[in-house]
This record gives structure tokens, sequence and C-alpha cells, in this order.
């Protein structure tokens, strides 16, 4: 009898031990509730000084300014450790999408893309679905996933340039240019570039794709540059830079190409429609030199920064051009830069491990976003895709 009551006893306790678990947890999601909802009204206080994140634009959302602001889809919360879990919770509650139906929903506009290796050394890519707060189902582009190409984004297409296949010292060099149609799932062989290369820049601007320098199959860094007709398929060269350059940063700013640095601290500008010669900018700080780069741009300013941990920037009004400042940012930096893109006043930038990084231009102040999908075994390219084009049965 008195073993009865004693398990009834502890059964008794037990029931309420989990009870007042189940109270203090429920406690911890309202106070986590209650946080994401003070910073969301903070924001919508502050949304004059407040740069843009990357979110999901619907068009009645773009007719409201303020909504930009009260939502985001990279941005994450700076919430205490014990409140994290319900954050990862409520993104894992959602159901991803497959791509293609991803492409379809009519409220997204504006998303992120990652590409990476995935199975088979395939290429495969996810879409960021903003509403739900992750990434989407991956969808596999049958293209051989070479480090060090070259990726852009126009109209429905990807299009891989360049790359290389091997290891030191039996490395080749590509000249392929694959074009792959996101809504149609179709690939075509586009024109191949003129030389082999890996390791270039490459710029968008008015319906042409600009690949600039890199590395030839004797590893030499190339001052040539190649335009790409991306409505006519077809290459021409343009003039060569005066500064040989790979992995340099590369920025077009109001028909004007910039390469900044690239293993080297020269720069270099070209305005794209009415001049065939290069002129220099200023060089970049010492601290900049034999690095890889990174080039944005806020306003008048041009900004740049090294791949490996890009603590600090150097800065250089694009109208003077009288010489760069070297700025300390602020916040946590990331550990490297394996790719980036600019989206109004954001530089979105992927590590080599597969993390989102966001830096705020105006403050230069860097943020952690979210992290990539674990079905790729390495990430190469972010960028930034308008569906609404996608989804267009022509471009």
């Amino acid at each position: 009898m008195q073993e009865v009551e004693s398990c009834s006893s502890s059964l008794m306790n037990l029931i309420f031990k989990t009870e007042k678990s189940d109270r203090n947890l429920e406690k911890s999601r309202k106070t986590y509730l209650s946080l994401l909802e003070k910073d969301e009204e903070q924001k919508r206080i502050k949304n004059q000084s407040m740069i843009p994140r990357l979110k999901l634009h619907s068009d009645d959302e773009r007719s409201n300014s303020s909504s930009r602001f009260t939502s985001s889809a990279l941005y994450m919360p700076h919430l205490p450790p014990k409140y994290r879990r319900f954050y990862d919770q409520m993104q894992t509650s959602c159901e991803p999408l497959a791509v293609q139906i991803a492409i379809q929903e009519e409220h997204l506009c504006e998303v992120a893309i990652v590409a990476g290796r995935g199975e088979q050394n395939l290429f495969k890519f996810h879409i960021f679905l903003n509403d739900r707060g992750i990434w989407s189902l991956g969808q596999e582009i049958p293209i051989p996933a070479l480090p060090k190409r070259c990726i852009a984004v126009y109209g429905q297409s990807l299009y891989f340039v360049g790359g290389e296949i091997g290891e030191i010292p039996d490395e080749i060099k590509c000249q392929n240019l694959f074009i792959y149609n996101m809504r149609t799932e179709q690939i075509n062989i586009g024109a191949p570039l003129r030389i082999p290369r890996c390791d270039a820049g490459v710029g968008l601007w008015n319906d042409t794709m600009y690949i600039v320098g890199g590395l030839n199959r004797y590893n030499h860094p190339l001052t040539y540059v190649d335009a790409y007709d991306l409505i006519h398929n077809a290459w021409c060269l343009i003039s060569p830079m005066k500064f040989a350059r790979h992995k340099p940063g590369i920025i077009i700013v109001k028909g004007v190409l910039y390469a900044i640095g690239g293993n080297t601290v020269h720069c270099e500008w070209l305005p794209l429609n009415n001049s065939r010669v290069w002129s220099e900018l200023p060089n970049l700080p010492e601290i900049f030199r034999d690095l890889a780069m990174t080039a944005t741009h806020y306003k008048d300013w041009l900004i740049a920064f090294r791949n490996f941990r890009p603590d600090r920037v150097a800065v250089l009004d694009r109208v003077a051009k009288e010489e760069w400042d070297v700025v300390r940012t602020s916040g946590t930096a990331p550990d490297s830069v394996e790719d980036s893109f600019t989206y109004e006043e954001s530089c979105y930038v992927l590590t080599r491990n597969g993390t989102l990084f966001e830096l705020q231009l105006a403050e230069l102040l860097w943020h952690k976003s979210v992290n990539c999908p674990k079905t790729m075994t390495k990430v190469y390219h972010i960028a930034c895709v308008n569906l609404k084009n996608v989804r267009r049965e022509k471009i």
C-alpha cells in the first residue's frame, strides 16, 4: 500500500513538474513574441532612418513605402539565445516549396537565390521564400558545378561563364557559356569565351554582360574585357584594362564600369557608352594589395572590401576621385566572401561555409542573416532574381 502511495506521489510530482515546465515554455514563447512585436514597432518608428532589407515585395506593398520596413526576409532579430529556438521552430514549421511552384507564386517578386554543388557534382539552386522565412527545395541544374565560374542573372536565365576543372598543377581553364532558363528548365550553350579563364569579375548593364580580367591557362592575370550581347548571343572585345587583375571588385554605376583591385592596388573606370579608353582611379591603400576584392556603391561613394575578414572597407567619392579612405565597419564581419550582390542600400555577402551576411551601406554595419541549405556540399553564388521576369512567357 505504501509503495502504491509512493508511486502515486511520484507521478503527481512528475505531472506537476511537466505542467510547470509547459507553463514556463509558454511564458518564454509569449516573451519571445512580445520581443518580436517590440522589434517590429521599433522598426516602424524608425523607418525613416532604417535600411530596407531584401524581402518579399508584393505589388500592394510596393505602393506603401512604410510597409517595406515592417518585415524582412533576410533580417534575423537580435534575440537572447533562449528565445532563438522559438524562431527556429517557427521557420521549420513551414513547409518548403519546390522551385517551380515558388516561381509561380504571384506574390513573390524579388528574392535571393543561392547556387552551389549538389549531388553528382552538378549545380543546384534554392530560392529564399520570403513569406515563409525558409529556402525552397533544391532545383538541380545539369551543368558541372565548377569553382571559380562567373554567374549572372538576366531575365529568366542564369548565365554560367568559364571556370576551372581539376587541381594544381593539372587544372584546366574553361571557356564555356551555359544558359539555364529557370522557367522552362532548359539549357542552352552560348558562344564560348574568346580566352578560357577563371576568377574573372562580372557585371551587367543594358542587356550586356561584361567579363573582366581573370586567370588564363598559365594562371597569369588578364587585362582583357569581353562583352556578351545577351540579346544576340555574341561576344565582342572592348578596350583592355591598363592593369591585369583577377578576382576584382566589379561595379557598374550609371553606365560607368569600375574595376577595383583584384590582387592589385590599381583601380580603373570606363564609360560604357561613349569612351573606349580606361582611366585610372587612385590606388587602393596598401592593406588591400594582393587580395581578392568585392565592390559595391552607396550614393556617390564607391565601397570596396577584401574577401577575407572584411572588417575594414575602402571608400572613394566617385565624383571627386581624390583618394580612398579606410573605414572600420561595425558588427561582426564574415570570415570570408565567396560571392555578393547589392540590393537597394545593402550588400549581401555569401561566405564559404554557406552563411549570408548583410552590410548596411549607410552605416557600414554588418548583420548575420540566414544559413544556406545543407543540401549543397559547396556554395558558390548568391544573386537577386525578380520572379516577375521569370514568370513571363517571353523576355
